[in-house]
């Protein structure tokens, strides 16, 4: 009985060392991974909250900008298209607001209609601590349909672009990162 008492003393022993080991292995990864989201944002911090931009990072939001102004181009084929559904034209025209900068969308006389080329007319400069501002070109053909057939027209026009540094959710907690907006057009 004795021996009995002993081999069930030692058995419960074993498993509360091993409880301890395991709840100890439990902390060390919690840790573990407490200190790799710590590190990744403080990679996410530099590379998007960084309070000066280089070169490099001017030029790759350049061609941020780009693609948006090529978006909202999409974008208003989907609102002129008398065809579309009415909830892909409103959400359509909600997706041109956010590409510009409040109270900077454009009138419905300013839109280019088809869009040949988009080139950097003008870099991000450094207008601020907060606010870099530069300017796209483009290169725009119409069609406009008469009664003698069609007529083509071209021209040329131009966007502001603006890099600005906004607060931004993380998780819990917030950054200021940078985002390219568009601006006024001519």
């Amino acid at each position: 009985m004795r021996r009995t008492v002993k081999i069930f003393a030692l058995i419960l022993l074993y498993f509360l060392a091993c409880g301890k080991s395991c709840d100890n292995g439990e902390q060390f990864d919690a840790r573990r991974e407490q200190h790799r989201i710590t590190a990744l944002s403080d990679s996410l911090r530099m590379v998007f909250a960084s309070d000066t931009l280089s070169a490099n990072s001017l030029t790759a939001y350049m061609e941020s900008a780009k693609q948006k102004f090529l978006d909202y181009v999409d974008y208003m084929k989907i609102v002129n298209d008398s065809a579309a559904a009415e909830p892909f034209r409103s959400k359509a025209e909600e997706m041109i607001r956010s590409l510009f900068l409040p109270g900077e969308e454009p009138g419905k006389e300013n839109q280019p209609v088809n869009v040949d080329s988009v080139y950097r007319n003008e870099a991000f400069q450094r207008i601020n601590d907060s606010v870099y501002g530069g300017s796209l070109s483009y290169s725009f053909k119409n069609l406009q349909f008469a009664d003698k057939g069609v007529k083509k027209s071209s021209g040329k026009g131009m966007i502001e672009v603006y890099l600005l540094k906004s607060d931004k959710n993380f998780g819990k907690g917030k950054f200021r990162v940078w985002n390219v907006y568009l601006g006024k057009t001519e």
